[in-house]
């Protein structure tokens, strides 16, 4: 499991799908190597990585291809989604115990880059102010009570943070809450992308897209059924 954490890349395509008027959903599968996600323009990844930027002065911060850029509201810069080689011990110290669940400020980071870039406009859709409502699942070793609750408080409400994508010298400033945030085991979205595969509805999003994407498919298109 370790190999492919370490070998996690970050990936973005875009993609018109499903769409609940007047609600933005972002389904999220929260896992060891990475966080999988979708939303009504995308479907993306970004590696479970982060690390407090060495660069403290936003002036100085140049285009980077590898990383996104995640500034909090006191100033901070931490680097996410990288590939860091030469800090392999490191990362390994955090991820082969999934010890991002153990660093809950790394997680929050994590979880709030994830709900920044499922609003980056594209050529598929854009965010016009649509209600945000998280959906998401955890890996079976934290299927436990605390970290639903956990979870589902991190995402829930305010936030209020900017981001640099990858490759970009713009910052994007983000200030929004999300309305309400439903946390289940994987199994459950695993079966509902199982359910939606025996349907030919809504086959662009079911075709085509890697197997780590079941997941959050599963619980983007349960969703959907459910509302639209």
């Amino acid at each position: 499991m370790l190999s492919d954490i370490l070998k996690a890349k970050r990936q973005m395509r875009s993609s018109a799908n499903p769409f609940v008027p007047k609600t933005w959903v972002v389904s999220m599968d929260v896992g060891y190597s990475s966080i999988a996600a979708v939303s009504p323009n995308k479907l993306f990844s970004i590696p479970m990585s982060v690390r407090k930027s060495e660069i403290t002065d936003i002036n100085d911060i140049l285009p980077d291809k590898e990383v996104i850029r995640y500034r909090s509201p006191d100033g901070t810069i931490y680097d996410v989604g990288g590939s860091w080689s030469a800090e392999r011990e490191e990362r390994e110290k955090y991820i082969s115990g999934c010890g991002y669940w153990e660093q809950v400020d790394m997680l929050r980071i994590l979880t709030e880059t994830a709900l920044g870039v499922s609003l980056f406009n594209n050529f598929a859709r854009c965010y016009n102010d649509e209600t945000i409502r998280a959906v998401c699942c955890l890996p079976p070793e934290y299927e436990e009570s605390s970290n639903f609750t956990m979870l589902k408080t991190m995402l829930e409400g305010y936030h209020k943070f900017s981001l640099l994508p990858a490759g970009s010298s713009n910052w994007l400033k983000f200030d929004f809450a999300v309305k309400s945030a439903v946390v289940m085991p994987k199994s459950f979205a695993n079966s509902y992308f199982d359910l939606y595969c025996d349907k030919t509805t809504h086959s662009d999003i079911i075709n085509g897209n890697p197997p780590m994407f079941r997941s959050s498919i599963g619980l983007y298109l349960h969703y959907f059924s459910r509302y639209s």
